[in-house]
């Protein structure tokens, strides 16, 4: 990676492929597939779509393209009333918002992919496809790319509890809280956004921001 400050510069070796199936496996590692049965048995073939979720940083724009490259859904291609709309059944996000944590489903509906052709995409008729990255080098990207979190991390990253560098907060104080702005336009009653339609959620480290939103999805 080179940098304006030669003395930052430094030489970036990517893993082998041995490396990486040591530390995940050589297939990937797919949950949930026992709730495919429920949702067959509550959408019919020509109104199933599919489309990705998950945190920033986790791949959710190659998901989305992968999706298209890959997968069709033939029986709502068949029907002209729905051929029109999403043809293939793949949806550019789920329309609750992909970022959005999966209580946000039947109360938000996403700027962008909530509404296509003039339509408003029906939520109980979305399969969310959910992409997962470890939380280790999840944590990293975030430290690089925060998006709409917000958490102090100048001097260290990941920081999960205060440091004596940390201002206002001794070590051992409690920990470095994160606060997470996600993008709706709302219509349910809870939890309500602000003014600039911007909901503001407070966790109390990046890894508890991890877990909880990946845990919501789980249990739904």
């Amino acid at each position: 990676v080179k940098k304006k400050n030669p003395s930052l510069n430094q030489d970036v070796v990517l893993p082998s492929v041995e490396d990486i199936q040591a530390l995940y496996g050589s297939e990937p590692r797919i949950v949930g597939l026992e709730q495919c049965e429920a949702f067959r048995a509550a959408v019919p073939p020509e109104r199933r779509l599919m489309g990705p979720a998950g945190l920033f940083n986790s791949a959710t724009n190659l998901l989305n393209k992968l999706l298209k490259l890959n997968c069709v859904n033939r029986a709502r291609k068949q029907k002209p009333e729905y051929s029109r709309f999403i043809p293939t059944g793949m949806a550019l996000q789920v329309p609750w918002g992909k970022h959005n944590p999966i209580t946000w489903r039947l109360h938000h509906e996403a700027q962008l992919g909530g509404v296509v052709a003039g339509q408003q995409v029906p939520q109980t008729d979305v399969l969310p496809i959910v992409m997962i990255k470890d939380p280790i080098t999840w944590m990293s990207s975030l430290c690089r790319h925060p998006y709409s979190a917000r958490f102090r991390h100048r001097h260290l990253c990941p920081n999960l509890v205060p440091d004596e560098k940390d201002k206002g907060k001794r070590p051992g104080d409690k920990t470095i809280n994160v606060i997470v702005r996600f993008a709706t336009k709302h219509y349910g009653s809870d939890p309500l956004p602000g003014p600039t339609n911007k909901t503001f959620v407070d966790y109390d480290t990046i890894l508890d921001f991890w877990s909880i939103w990946y845990k919501q999805y789980l249990d739904a």
